[in-house]
């Protein structure tokens, strides 16, 4: 009789471990989605709902949700503290340096970031403060008052957008340039303001505006001063057909906008680095990068070319951009927002850190989420 019990012991262990081994391998085979793995941290972590409950939420089952869980902390989605994500005391140094910066979050320790891989990680991190933000400036809005939203393109801007969990919001959403662009060649990349700008939209629901407008590329033979002649005449043309018109005005409206800061010309940068951390690849057709350089440019900000003191110069326009028909054109359209208390969240750090003092120098941000490292240079006036 024991020996019969003992048997029933040891098959009923077996098969436990049998049902655990199964579940593990049925675990999803698949990349996590960003705003999946910050959603279902905060409801757990935050608002300590359990699990069952939040597989009842989302749809799912237990084994899923345990899962997100456990890639969010491979992310170090939770390790960057959704609690309290920016460091006070960093924040206030960089303010006193910078009065018109309102906030400073901060993600990430930056250190030592010379891969395509170990920047694109803090990039995410970055991403899932700003979502954090946006979330945060959006629970107001109402279908009488909408949030208007302006977005640029780029990848920091893309793990943003696609990091905002789904869910219904009074948002509209505006591109704050418009990119004309054909074939790119092999080794330039760059994601678009129009896809950024479709997928925030997406993420709230499809509920409010999308808006944005398509405008044909430039067509140099080879970059330099014949090819930059065909910019001006080009730009008025397109200015003046309606449909852009009323897409640029509506850009006035906007409350907020979520900026990256690009590099004009990142020295000792990787190709596939390089093409993370600058637009300039899209001004091939008229103008390199090295030719802008010699011409003292150092960053660009949704698009606008500003130099180390964050001055622009009229043949450094080379897109039509958020103002153009105000008195607050190109880079002084974000003067404007700032002065005038409206939210220009940057979101930038190592290796941009000359393009971000440009940026500050200029004035055309007043809310920063970046990285230890470069907080902590800024802060120090390194």
């Amino acid at each position: 009789m024991v020996y019969e019990d003992i048997k029933c012991v040891f098959l009923h262990i077996k098969r436990r471990e049998r049902l655990e081994a199964d579940a593990v391998m049925a675990r999803p085979k698949k990349t996590p989605d960003t705003a999946a793995m910050l959603e279902v941290s905060r409801l757990y972590y935050e608002k300590e709902l359990t699990k069952q409950t939040i597989a009842q939420q989302r749809r799912t089952d237990v084994r899923e949700v345990t899962w997100l869980l456990s890639q969010a902390r491979q992310h170090r989605l939770v390790r960057i503290e959704i609690v309290a994500p920016f460091a006070d005391s960093l924040e206030n140094q960089i303010r006193e340096r910078f009065p018109h910066v309102e906030k400073v979050m901060v993600a990430g320790a930056g250190t030592a970031v010379t891969t395509t891989k170990a920047y694109a990680a803090l990039v995410r991190q970055w991403a899932v403060v700003a979502a954090d933000y946006f979330n945060h400036l959006a629970v107001h809005a109402t279908p009488k008052n909408p949030i208007h939203v302006g977005v640029t393109g780029g990848s920091t801007i893309y793990e943003f957008a696609s990091a905002v969990p789904q869910r219904e919001r009074n948002v509209h959403v505006h591109t704050t340039a418009l990119i004309g662009r054909g074939r790119m060649h092999k080794s330039a990349a760059h994601i678009d303001p129009i896809v950024n700008a479709s997928i925030l939209w997406s993420h709230c629901g499809g509920v409010g505006l999308c808006d944005f407008a398509t405008v044909p590329p430039y067509h140099g033979t080879k970059p330099g001063p014949e090819a930059r002649t065909m910019v001006e005449p080009q730009l008025e043309k397109l200015a003046e057909i309606e449909p852009i018109r009323e897409v640029i005005k509506a850009m006035d409206s906007i409350d907020v906008v979520f900026a990256g800061i690009g590099m004009v010309n990142p020295p000792g940068a990787t190709l596939d680095l390089r093409n993370r951390i600058s637009a300039a690849a899209l001004l091939r057709p008229i103008v390199t990068p090295q030719q802008l350089a010699d011409e003292g440019a150092v960053a660009d900000f949704s698009y606008n070319i500003i130099d180390a003191q964050g001055r622009s110069k009229e043949n450094w326009r080379f897109f039509l951009s958020a103002g153009h028909y105000s008195d607050h054109s190109g880079i002084a359209f974000f003067q404007h927002m700032v002065e005038t208390g409206k939210k220009v969240v940057a979101i930038a750090g190592v290796p941009k850190l000359p393009a971000i003092k440009a940026a500050l120098a200029a004035r055309v941000f007043n809310v920063l989420i970046t990285d230890e490292a470069t907080g902590r240079q800024l802060a120090e006036g390194d």
